[in-house]
């Protein structure tokens, strides 16, 4: 069972991550927030209270990904760019290396009301814009300026917190962090109508209705229809401009997709490098032959919305499969529930794993290793969801260990009786 928040038992590692997330979207020229983390991991070292992590398969599954990942680099058509702009896997993998190291019961609270003050701020400030001053999305977010706000879809970020939000709620026994957690969904809901992002309504959608579905099926149905109820209200106050948007569907992403896949087929095996679809695209990209409703649009465009497909460009078949492997680890271990005695746990477990299906759906539409907040998120997930396989183990496993730890004592009573 999870334990109700105390100070005293908070881990450095926890404290670390939590100031991370307090600070990673700010916009200076100092990154205060790396320096946070790695001020974490070198204060944990010599730390004697520090648990010893144990070795699992997500921790060889993310090492063998930034060694190929690492290795596409060094092989990248633009060398230079393809590590410079991979600079958000440095505090991506202390921040997973700091999770690992995290004790999963006080540290777990900690840690998501840290994230929880960060994206209640953001969407204060989004919503404060969107109703204050006659902008459009775009402009909204540029206002904001924060390092992981980029475009109107990165509010993707603040819907894929709130199955974590959830799980939070439901873990923490505390009245104030509940109803901080009740007012961050609805400033979230209005801040992403207020944008008119159609992928953070299905991301926030799906996400919200598997974390749901995997507690009981009945408060499933009861949630998806109190989202779109939500969603109705709060668009209604916007004139349904996001209703609007959603019927007039018209989309850019098709004719990226197919350079995407067209350079793919150029290089299968190790891709142009990461972050180079950017500087490569215009070669293999179409201007016509597409449907009425697909915009083509002449915008230089950096990344082809879709992660998958950016894998399979940037770095081919290797990279892919190494995401792949990744991905199927992650959520087979999910899947596996622990005990349904101990709540709290699967809790956590149904946080993390909704939130894990909300990034792969986007995934499909917007999501980019290019976004500081999608290689942060990525990794954090995947450090908890290797916390839960090393702390939170399944039901079954643990009654397999029961029952051979039972024949034994048994065995051993039938000899010493003979």
């Amino acid at each position: 069972m999870i334990q109700p928040l105390k100070v005293g038992n908070i881990s450095i590692s926890a404290l670390a991550v939590a100031a991370y997330f307090l600070t990673f979207s700010v916009n200076s020229s100092i990154d205060v927030s790396l320096l946070v983390l790695m001020a974490g991991a070198v204060w944990m070292q010599f730390d004697g209270k520090s648990r010893q992590v144990k070795f699992n398969s997500i921790d060889a599954l993310v090492i063998g990904f930034v060694i190929v990942l690492l290795f596409c680099a060094l092989l990248s058509e633009s060398i230079q760019k393809s590590f410079i702009l991979s600079a958000a896997f440095v505090p991506a993998l202390l921040l997973y290396y700091l999770i690992r190291h995290c004790r999963g019961d006080s540290d777990f609270n900690v840690v998501l009301s840290s994230l929880l003050i960060q994206v209640m701020g953001l969407a204060v400030l989004l919503v404060y814009k969107a109703t204050t001053e006659d902008l459009l999305p775009a402009d909204v977010v540029k206002q904001i300026g924060s390092s992981i706000l980029i475009v109107p879809n990165d509010v993707v970020f603040l819907v894929l917190a709130i199955p974590l939000f959830l799980a939070l709620h439901e873990t923490s026994r505390n009245r104030a962090i509940s109803a901080a957690v009740g007012i961050s969904i609805i400033l979230i809901a209005v801040a992403v109508i207020s944008l008119q992002s159609r992928l953070a309504v299905l991301t926030g959608g799906l996400s919200i209705s598997c974390y749901y579905l995997s507690r009981s099926r009945r408060i499933s149905a009861m949630s998806v229809l109190s989202v779109l109820a939500v969603i109705v209200l709060i668009d209604s106050i916007f004139e349904f401009a996001l209703i609007q948007k959603i019927i007039s569907f018209s989309d850019s992403r098709l004719p990226l997709w197919y350079s995407a896949w067209e350079m793919f087929k150029e290089k299968p095996f190790l891709g142009f490098g990461p972050h180079t679809f950017g500087e490569f695209y215009q070669a293999y990209f179409v201007y016509e032959g597409f449907a009425e409703n697909i915009v083509v649009d002449n915008r230089h465009t950096p990344w082809p919305h879709n992660l998958y497909l950016e894998l399979l460009a940037e770095y081919g078949l290797l990279g892919f499969t190494a995401f792949l492997a990744i991905v199927a680890v992650v959520v087979r271990q999910l899947l596996r529930r622990v005990p349904k005695k101990d709540d709290d746990w699967l809790a956590v477990n149904s946080g993390l794993l909704a939130a894990f299906t909300g990034f792969l759906f986007a995934a499909f539409f917007e999501l980019t290793l290019l976004r500081l907040w999608v290689v942060v998120f990525m990794f954090a997930l995947l450090g908890f969801s290797a916390l839960m396989l090393e702390q939170g183990m399944p039901a079954k496993v643990k009654e397999n260990s029961i029952r051979k730890s039972l024949k034994i004592k048994n065995r051993s009573r039938t000899v010493s009786s003979v």
